[in-house]
């Protein structure tokens, strides 16, 4: 392509004469950044393909945006995915803000992708087994928690929403109560 043939497509053009490179961009036919160098083409990007591509990513981002008022904004791993660990409380309080992580010393929590549940809960300085399940609502903010104190008929059914959701983090605040459960995998 001669310089000439640039001109006549009203091509917008930066010259760079010492080795006879210039870039580009193709007003006219479609626009696209260009860059000839030593009469080859290269075609860096067309602004169609950026288009599309931030088109995409911002609709995963909507998609998959923040449910959780904590965060995280945007997570590759599905809600379940993110779940199904060991996790230990790291910190409680109730709806007055005061800390009573005391009530939960030693809980330890297992979600099974299955959802299949397992808990150590400390009950009067003794440590109480549980086995049960959990799931989440349709719009998976809410945490539902069936567990059953092993050999007895003991429930312990609680629902939470969900303020924090990443693969180290979970913040629960129970619906009701409105204690807020912080717990990290252990």
């Amino acid at each position: 392509m001669t310089e000439n043939q640039n001109i006549n497509q009203t091509l917008l053009c930066n010259y760079i004469y010492r080795d006879m490179s210039f870039a580009c961009v193709n007003t006219k036919v479609s626009p696209r950044i260009v860059t000839y160098r030593k009469n080859q083409t290269i075609n860096f990007m067309t602004y169609k393909s950026l288009g599309k591509i931030l088109g995409i990513l911002a609709l995963i981002a909507a998609m998959t945006g923040c449910k959780y008022p904590e965060g995280p904004v945007l997570s590759i791993s599905s809600a379940t995915n993110r779940i199904s660990q060991n996790w230990e409380v790291i910190s409680a309080t109730d709806s007055a803000g005061n800390d009573i992580s005391d009530n939960y010393d030693e809980a330890v929590f297992d979600f099974e992708d299955d959802k299949d549940a397992e808990a150590t809960l400390e009950i009067l300085g003794i440590p109480v087994d549980f086995i049960g399940t959990w799931d989440l609502d349709n719009d998976q903010t809410i945490f539902e928690l069936d567990l059953q104190q092993t050999n007895t008929t003991i429930p312990f059914k609680r629902e939470y929403e969900i303020l924090r959701l990443s693969n180290s983090e979970f913040w629960l605040k129970e619906i009701g109560d409105e204690d807020i459960l912080k717990l990290e995998t252990d």
